[in-house]
């Protein structure tokens, strides 16, 4: 055994100490069946501005808007560019739009039972990443924070419809960091939606 690797007992012993909002109690909470995942994009366009009269940049607003949220909620959080990763707090920007990737990253234990996706969906591969959302078979929700009409949009609104989730389109989400926090929280709380449920909602 390494220096860094752990036992199950170890392991176990670690999470049942995790620290309210850390990593490891999303490590926790994950194992124990709580598997809503707040899926965040933090590819190189999220470095982009927010709009052209606001000089936040998209990610440092996501970043706010993460915060806000683990004020009431612990989801586990998973970012990806051209990686996925977990973390407790939202990296910089950098890399592709890799979504076939952190779906395939979430095909494993502690799988998710439920996601919600926040991008502005300048994808790299939409085919095989519909094919990696198939293969985990996951209600997929959608905050689509790109501007209206880019081919991105109409990708992630299909694939919230395929995977009986509610698809958002808000350019302007991000411009409201409270707001938004509460509508992931409702969407990774919620049980399967109604038909009428799911649908397009745009802000």
């Amino acid at each position: 055994m390494t220096g860094t690797d752990l036992t199950t007992s170890e392991t176990n012993g670690r999470l049942a100490k995790a620290e309210p909002g850390s990593l490891m109690e999303r490590l926790k909470n994950a194992h124990e069946g709580k598997g809503e995942v707040l899926l965040c994009d933090i590819s190189a366009s999220m470095g982009g501005q927010i709009n052209f009269n606001e000089p936040t940049r998209r990610i440092d607003a996501l970043r706010d808007m993460v915060h806000i949220l683990q004020n009431s909620t612990t989801p586990r959080i998973v970012v990806f560019d051209s990686i996925a990763r977990d973390t407790h707090s939202i990296p910089d920007t950098g890399g592709s739009t890799n979504l076939a990737g952190a779906l395939m990253f979430l095909n494993r234990d502690p799988k998710p039972k439920r996601i919600v996706l926040i991008s502005d969906g300048q994808l790299d591969n939409a085919e095989m990443a519909y094919s990696e959302a198939e293969r985990l078979g996951v209600d997929i929700s959608v905050i689509f924070i790109g501007s209206p009409g880019e081919p991105g949009e109409q990708f992630l609104k299909d694939l919230s419809a395929r995977h009986n989730g509610q698809f958002t389109s808000d350019a302007h989400a991000l411009e409201r960091p409270k707001e938004l926090a509460d509508k992931v929280t409702g969407l990774l709380s919620a049980g399967n939606p109604s038909e009428e449920e799911n649908s397009t909602i745009i802000l």
